[in-house]
């Protein structure tokens, strides 16, 4: 293996930067396939593969790492490394929804009945749309937004113009969902269920990892394709997948010890298999480096892990 060094991971919002997650992944399909409720939710969103989306099946986390982690928040700050691993695999899910500051939406939604999210939208000038699976009511969330001045337009609760909601604009959902992002329109479409998502090299790729929990955007260009970070939740190991034309494991960048994303990440040698090249890795339990996950939900610059030439 060849550890990395270098400035910490720029993740998609400021409370996960110092509070980064400790227990880990695991190298290779573990059989819990985020093909199951998160990677389903992907269907409800539209243009993935400009965006970048992530699909975390947190139920299925709770049960691999054995907690109960109801509070994300505090699962972030826990002593226990299975919760603190919990708390990041729903903070790089959750984003908007797990912040310092509560707001109409966080007080509204109970995080801790969400059993799975699909999220759309990486970095923080990106519009994100984040879909909740969750036994809770949307009419409970309604009725409390409404309570503090949000505006329906059918059903879809709108922040106050006065408001500052940090990123959350828009709340809506059906029996089945919540939906809640920055763009009204975007979070009525998700809702309705009137996505594009079931193709696409982002959910092909996050589908075909088959983990609990993913992530995966396309850069745009041709060159790669797409590229996904797969965390099986086993033993601190994880796995990068780049898929372009004619791989070679030369042009793996990370590898080169200059990388500024991958502080307390060791990754093993890269593996070429028809258009995809693999890499393993392996990483820290400090609390100040990069948890794998996060390298694609911040702001990582494709050429970080593959040169295009």
């Amino acid at each position: 293996m060849v550890e990395q060094s270098g400035a910490g991971l720029r993740g998609l919002a400021a409370i996960v930067v110092g509070t980064a997650l400790l227990a880990g992944c695991s190298g290779g399909g573990s059989g819990d396939s985020a093909a199951g409720p998160a990677v389903t939710l992907l269907d409800r969103l539209a243009d993935i593969d400009e965006t970048g989306a992530v699909a975390v099946d947190l139920e299925r986390a709770r049960q691999k790492l054995g907690v109960d982690a109801a509070d994300t928040e505090s699962a972030l700050l826990s002593e226990d490394p299975a919760e603190r691993h919990f708390g990041g695999l729903a903070s790089a899910a959750l984003g908007p929804l797990i912040g310092p500051f509560d707001t109409p939406v966080t007080t509204a939604i109970d995080t801790s009945r969400v059993t799975a999210v699909a999220s759309k939208g990486m970095g923080a000038t990106t519009q994100r749309t984040t879909v909740l699976a969750t036994d809770q009511p949307f009419s409970e969330v309604a009725e409390e937004l409404e309570a503090e001045g949000y505006s329906r337009d059918g059903d879809v609760l709108e922040a106050p113009k006065t408001e500052q909601p940090m990123g959350i604009e828009a709340v809506s959902g059906d029996a089945e969902v919540i939906v809640v992002g920055d763009d009204a329109e975007a979070v009525r479409d998700a809702a309705e269920d009137r996505g594009d998502g079931s193709s696409g090299a982002v959910r092909e790729l996050i589908e075909s990892v088959d983990a609990p929990a993913a992530a995966a955007y396309a850069p745009g260009g041709g060159c790669p394709e797409a590229i996904a970070v797969a965390d099986d939740i086993d033993d601190r190991r994880a796995r990068v997948v780049v898929v372009t034309d004619s791989p070679q494991a030369d042009r793996f960048t990370a590898l080169q010890g200059e990388g500024a994303y991958f502080k307390g990440l060791s990754f093993d040698e890269p593996q070429v298999d028809g258009d995809r090249i693999t890499a393993g890795l392996s990483y820290s339990e400090d609390n100040t480096a990069a948890h794998p996950l996060m390298m694609l939900t911040g702001d990582l610059p494709p050429d970080e892990l593959y040169d295009c030439g």
